[in-house]
Formats: structure tokens, sequence, C-alpha cells
């Protein structure tokens, strides 16, 4: 059973993690209040605009308060983006009427999210015919990288060369994989407080299920332990991409939600 420790670094980890990933000096929305964060870029790229619901609730008003508020300040905003909701921290009569208040709110459900965490870094590359690595250094790498995550989600190029900030990328140790030069994944990590956060992997349909995902996120892990000598790592990722990182050594910390208006 997943601990108390796990869940609140699960959703505490991804909070921090988009509060210093999407770190533009001007964000639309930087919300904090007991309960609730937010990091809203109102970019047109859909993952950088995120709110999380960051504590135990098993009360059913202070629920619904919170989503309200939440609510309140996504509607005025140009762009869409997700609330994050840790389902383990809903408990008590706050869990019974989850749904009716969900629907109450205006919220609907889009996607579960696996938080995965584990203390092992450093790990082991894996060798893949083919694939060669780079680092984003230049421009060129820096639309590429941005490029494979808008086709792996079905976005439009320009929200992720426009929403996803150059200096953001440079901060952080992000790499492309290219096959016969042409770019078929990407990967990054960064430090967050203690632990070495992975995120944005991502691989064109077409390059799917060939062992590049394993191996760039191997790269950028490695890459990310030998600049910070942390041992911890944590991500969030969509169920279908679970079980390249347990393959890598990460175990399931906790089932998080993301809802957007409905």
């Amino acid at each position: 059973m997943t601990n108390k420790k796990d869940l609140l670094e699960a959703i505490n980890g991804y909070t921090a993690a988009w509060k210093t990933l999407f770190n533009s000096s001007t964000p639309a929305d930087q919300h904090e209040e007991s309960g609730i964060a937010m990091r809203w870029e109102d970019s047109k790229f859909p993952f950088a605009n995120a709110a999380f619901l960051t504590d135990e609730i098993s009360d059913p008003n202070v629920l619904k308060n919170r989503l309200e508020t939440v609510v309140e300040r996504m509607r005025v905003k140009a762009n869409g983006g997700l609330l994050n909701i840790c389902n383990d921290l809903i408990s008590g009569e706050a869990k019974v009427s989850f749904d009716n208040i969900l629907n109450e709110v205006g919220l609907k459900y889009v996607m579960p999210l696996n938080a995965m965490a584990g203390d092992i870094l450093p790990v082991k590359p894996k060798s893949v015919a083919g694939l060669e690595i780079r680092k984003v250094q230049s421009i060129t790498e820096f639309n590429d990288f941005s490029d494979m995550n808008c086709l792996a989600y079905g976005f439009d190029l320009e929200w992720g060369r426009s929403g996803l900030d150059k200096v953001w990328v440079d901060s952080a140790y992000s790499f492309v994989g290219y096959v016969d030069n042409k770019p078929v994944c990407a990967a990054s990590t960064a430090q967050i407080d203690d632990v070495l956060y992975l995120a944005l992997v991502a691989t064109i349909p077409e390059a799917q299920r060939k062992g590049y995902s394993e191996a760039i996120v191997r790269h950028a892990l490695i890459e990310g332990h030998k600049a910070t000598s942390l041992k911890r790592t944590l991500l969030h990722a969509t169920p279908a991409g679970a079980p390249v990182y347990e393959r890598i050594g990460y175990y399931k910390s906790a089932n998080i939600s993301a809802y957007q208006i409905a």
C-alpha cells in the first residue's frame, strides 16, 4: 500500500517541478494558498498550464471550495490546462462525494497519471542501433525537442515552440534522439529540490516500440545524475509509459487524475 510520504512527494514534487520547469518571468497565474497551487503560463501548449490540489482532503465542503477556487481561476484564462489531483489524498466523505462535486463545479476527467519514484541512480545505459542522442544546445535541437512532444501528443507544433521556453530547456538536461538524422524521441531531467525529475519524454508514433524511449530516458537520467549526484528520481507518466519506467527501476507511488473544465 502506498504510504503517506510517497503520496505527498508525488503531488508536491509535481507542483514543484512545474514551478521550476515552466519558469517564465511573467506567468499568467502563479497562485498559492492552502491546499492549492497553480503555475499557469496561459500558453497554447497545454502542459504549461497546471493547477494542483496539494494536501489531504476528507471534508466535502473543503473539497468543493478548493475546486470552485481553481475553476474560477481557470475559466478566465485564454488557454486551457489541467487540474491534477492525487486520488489517494481524497478520503472520507470527500471521496464519497467526489464525482458529484466534480460535476457541480464543472470539471471533467481527462486522463490518469502514474506518479513513479525510485532511489535508482545511477542507471545503466541502453544502446540501440542507429539511435544518436544529442543534447539540446541550439535552436534547431530545441525545435526538435519541442516538436517531439507535440507530435507524440497530437499538438500543433507552434504550441510547443512558443510554450516550451528555451531558457527552460537550457536549465535542464534535455536530449533529442535521431535516426538517420531524423528526430524520433526526446527526454529531459532537471533537479527539483532533492530529486532528479524526469519530464517531457516523447517518441513519435512511427518510432515507438523500438527501444528508443528507454534508451533516451536512461541517457537523460545518467547525465542528470552526473551533474547533480542525486540518487532519487521522480516522474509522472501515462499508464502506457509505465512499463518502460518499471524496467528502469521506478515503482508506482501514487495515482493522479487530470481534469479540465467541462
